[in-house]
């Protein structure tokens, strides 16, 4: 039986699979998780904005440790929502199946609705995913910043029985921040983890993530 991992983080980009592997990771993230180069600010890369390289950003480091955990090699594949700005909802760029979705937006929202609709659109996409993926483990991310729709994100979650990984005040932390390492310049790069803050982060969903997958066997 396939195996997929579903891993949804703040919404961003698309990048996808392959045949090769039984097992899944998927990515609904936005620059976090992958961004594209960008000249404007100083971005020649293709991976989450600000990590040095690929195996420095969170969702490597996290394909990694569940790769370690389970013995199973895992395809990557990652998408955004709609429109993070609005808490829009996903796109089309999703698995047939999955067993493991992990769901982090709201930096980019705008603020802009009421709590109620926030409320309504936060939780509907919960469901979506419940209702398209009924055996899988959900595990909703906060924000890198704590930042206003945190708070009723997390009460959704708790609502919904959804696991929730706290990263909010990992971006509070100067030694995390991108700005702190000196690879990059512009402040929109800045702004995001650098390597240090990549980790933190990988090693906050971990926390959650691990005692969830100790279900799933793992190769001899």
């Amino acid at each position: 039986m396939k195996k997929t991992l579903v891993l949804m983080i703040t919404g961003m980009i698309i990048v996808g699979a392959s045949a090769l592997f039984g097992e899944t990771l998927f990515v609904v993230g936005n620059s976090l998780s992958r961004h594209e180069p960008r000249a404007a600010v100083g971005w020649k890369f293709n991976h989450g904005m600000a990590a040095t390289s690929p195996e420095h950003d969170y969702v490597h480091l996290l394909l990694g440790k569940i790769a370690a955990a389970t013995g199973k090699q895992y395809e990557l594949f990652i998408t955004r929502m709609k429109d993070e700005q609005s808490m829009g909802g996903l796109t089309p760029q999703c698995p047939k199946t999955a067993d493991i979705i992990i769901f982090q937006v709201g930096d980019n929202y705008q603020n802009k609705l009421p709590t109620a609709e926030l409320t309504r659109r936060y939780t509907a996409i919960l469901k979506e995913f419940k209702q398209n993926y009924p055996k899988a483990i959900l595990i909703a991310v906060s924000t890198w910043h704590p930042y206003p729709p945190g708070k009723l994100m997390r009460q959704c979650a708790e609502q919904e029985g959804v696991l929730w990984a706290d990263i909010s005040t990992l971006g509070l932390r100067p030694e995390l921040q991108a700005k702190s390492e000196g690879h990059f310049s512009n402040p929109a790069v800045n702004w995001h983890p650098g390597d240090k803050g990549m980790a933190a982060i990988a090693n906050a969903i971990w926390k959650i993530l691990s005692p969830a997958l100790s279900h799933v066997p793992a190769h001899s």
